[in-house]
Order: C-alpha cells, then sequence, then structure tokens
C-alpha cells in the first residue's frame, strides 16, 4: 500500500494505522538484540552496530557489497575481544554468503575462538573454545555443520546439515545457541538442535573472530562471497529468522522506538492534512 496525497483524511488516517500495524509486527526483538553488523556495502569492514570494525587479510577484497575471498589465506579479520562472545547469555551467529564449488574439505565461514596456544603444550593444528559454521566438511553424512565446544572438536555441541554448501548461490546460514542447546538453520529451515552441556557461550574464548579462516590453521581458507554478518544477543526463533530472510540482506529494521514515532508521525499528519 502507498500512501498519496491525493487520498481523503480519512483514508491517509487508514494507511497510518496499516503502517503502524506492519512496523509493529516487523520491529521485532530480533533488530533489539542486534549487536553487530558487517555489510560491506561502503567498501569496509566496518560495524554499523557496534563498531566493531575488522579487516581484509591476505588479499581479500569487497566488490559489489560483498566480502570476496579467494582461498589462498583470504579472510576477514574482526576484533575478538570486542565482540567478547563469552560475555552473552545467548546468540545468533547470521551471514548470507555464496560458496564456490572449490571448497571441498574443511571450511568455517565463520567462527569465534581461540587456536592452540603453544605455552599450554597444545597441538599447533587443532582449535579451542569456538563457536562456528562450517559451509563444507569434506563431504559425506556430515557434509556442513554447526557447532560450539568449550575445549576442542572431540567436545563440541553441534548440529550436521546434509550435503555441502558449495553450489556457487547464495545461502542464508543462522546459528542460534540459548540457556540449553544449540540449532543451526540453513534458508530458514531448522536442520536440527542439540543439548550444550558444558559448551556455553561462557566458555568460549575472545581472542579470534573470523570470517572465511578456521581457528584450525591448516584447514582451507573459504572461496566465495559473504554479503552479510550479524550477531545477535539472543536466539533468535524460527519467525525472527524467516523475516530476516524475507528482509535480506541489505535492510535493518529501525529499532520498534524509532518506528512507533515515524507511525505517530504520519497519524498527526493525516489528522492535520486537508485535500480540496
Amino acid at each position: 500500500m502507498r500512501c498519496t496525497k491525493f487520498w481523503s483524511v480519512a483514508a491517509w488516517r487508514s494507511c497510518a494505522g496499516l503502517l503502524a500495524g506492519a512496523i509493529a509486527v516487523a520491529g521485532t526483538s530480533a533488530d533489539a538484540g542486534l549487536m553487530h553488523r558487517w555489510s560491506f556495502n561502503d567498501g569496509t569492514v566496518n560495524d554499523s552496530v557496534g563498531g566493531a570494525h575488522g579487516t581484509l587479510q591476505g588479499g581479500a577484497s569487497i566488490a559489489g557489497g560483498q566480502a570476496v575471498l579467494g582461498g589462498g589465506g583470504q579472510h576477514v579479520d574482526l576484533p575478538g575481544p570486542t565482540i567478547a562472545i563469552n560475555t552473552y547469555s545467548e546468540a545468533t551467529l547470521e551471514l548470507w554468503l555464496t560458496s564456490d564449488p572449490a571448497n571441498t574439505n574443511y571450511t568455517m565461514a565463520a567462527v569465534l575462538g581461540r587456536t592452540y596456544d603453544p605455552g599450554l603444550g597444545e597441538p599447533d593444528w587443532a582449535g579451542y573454545q569456538y563457536i562456528m559454521v562450517q559451509p563444507t566438511r569434506g563431504g559425506g553424512p556430515a557434509a556442513t555443520r554447526a557447532a560450539i565446544t568449550a575445549v576442542r572438536f572431540e567436545e563440541e555441541s553441534g548440529v550436521n546439515g546434509p550435503g555441502q554448501i558449495n553450489d556457487g548461490v547464495p545461502h542464508h546460514l543462522a546459528v542460534t545457541v540459548n540457556a540449553t542447546d544449540i540449532a543451526y538453520y540453513i534458508d530458514g529451515s531448522l536442520i536440527g538442535s542439540a543439548p550444550l552441556g558444558a559448551n556455553t557461550l561462557s566458555s568460549l574464548s575472545n581472542n579470534l573472530a573470523y570470517l572465511g579462516r578456521s581457528v584450525y590453521q591448516y584447514d582451507p581458507t573459504f572461496v566465495g562471497s559473504i554479503d552479510e554478518f550479524r550477531i545477535h544477543n539472543m536466539a533468535l526463533s524460527a519467525g525472527d529468522i524467516a523475516r530476516s530472510i524475507q528482509l535480506g540482506p541489505d535492510v535493518v529494521i529501525p529499532e520498534p522506538s524509532t518506528m512507533l514515532l515515524v507511525a505517530t508521525g504520519l497519524a498527526v499528519l493525516a489528522s492535520r492534512r486537508r485535500w480540496s
């Protein structure tokens, strides 16, 4: 519906009311819980919500509002200590990506955690205390995965998805963590959930945050593009995720209070406007 100046006062009031109703539905808790957003639309790795600005590494670039990652060490480095994922009681990692067919091994599209600590005598191939989403993991029945661990892979709580995500077309991935479970959504469909056990958000490391690079240092880097990455301080519902997908990666609804002011202004304007 489009409000037009040629409408009657009654029609304007009706339009404003419908807009207010739509705003009330769309401006849900998902946006109130948005803490960080990297959209790449301005040609940078700046966080437009939380100020956790990142950097391009290894020759990665930005084109068409997307971070373009060509493998060979290319990735996006985000400030893990600023994000401080282990201070969250709930969280959602949400990203839009296109994964190239070149991804056939273990690749991480997004991860927050740490790599090995030689001072602790840890093996140099391992990653620790992380939450991640893997578009590909070598094929087989566990071809894509979202997981969280307080230690390393043996202790992971996670969800496997069918089929590798490397078809060269855009996908939406979301990993949610609440007080008891981790859940994995692909293109809005719930793939599954798993109990956390000891693998809570508070057990994670804040050392590192990557897009396109693993905390397991010998894993290959991701080949493809990332259109947008968001972190929420709540576990989004299936409805929240569906609305986010419908709106797309370049749209974030303002806070409900802001939208209410817009709707109120429309209603006031409608009540005062007189057309001949």
